[in-house]
């Protein structure tokens, strides 16, 4: 008898093979995988397999990508997905966090998506904390106050270099004298009277 393979294997490698082609956050092939996955609910275990092993060998590019078929499956078809993801993603958030450190635009739609699961109680507290704490620990917090100024002594003035150094290739020029205004004319005294003697 020839060798039956697992129908569940089977799928999840021609599964595996539809998310190579989620390449960008294409919301209609997000849905298609989706459906796919809704479809075959039985198999979700290998689905969720071929998920974890197509996010962590992927490109850095194609991550938010997976992160968000993660997040359609968590809550569009929570039975039987949910469980299944919830204890993985954490470390899932961690790795696409931890590979957007220089790109903040990326942190900032993970940091929307974490408040969607926060908001719409998606997923367990315990689980929902520990995403949180992600975002925390490398986030300064929104309204820190601003670091103190410390104040520093004012630094000496230079000295003064005189004669200044001459230019290369060029004597040096001395400054020219300061040239003082001329001195006031002096006035001409007035002729002194002699006194005449007084009558005797």
């Amino acid at each position: 008898h020839p060798l039956q393979m697992d129908g569940g294997v089977v799928f999840a490698s021609l599964y595996a093979q539809a998310l190579t082609e989620l390449s960008s956050p294409d919301l209609g092939r997000i849905k298609l995988l989706r459906d796919l996955a809704k479809e075959n609910a039985d198999k979700a275990s290998h689905i969720v397999t071929a998920i974890s092993n197509h996010f962590y060998s992927c490109a850095p590019s194609m991550r938010l990508a997976a992160l968000y078929l993660v997040d359609c499956l968590l809550k569009n078809v929570p039975v039987p997905y949910a469980p299944l993801f919830e204890q993985e993603l954490p470390a899932m958030f961690k790795f696409v966090w931890a590979g957007a450190s220089n790109d903040p635009g990326l942190r900032a739609k993970l940091v929307k998506l974490a408040g969607t699961w926060e908001s719409q109680r998606t997923l367990p507290a315990s689980v929902m904390a520990a995403i949180l704490a992600i975002i925390t620990q490398h986030e300064p917090p929104p309204f820190s106050l601003p670091a103190p100024v410390v104040a520093q002594s004012p630094s000496p003035a230079p000295p003064l270099l005189w004669p200044p150094p001459a230019m290369p290739g060029m004597p040096f020029q001395p400054q020219q004298p300061i040239l003082l205004p001329p001195p006031f004319p002096q006035l001409p005294q007035p002729p002194q009277q002699q006194q005449q003697p007084l009558p005797q």
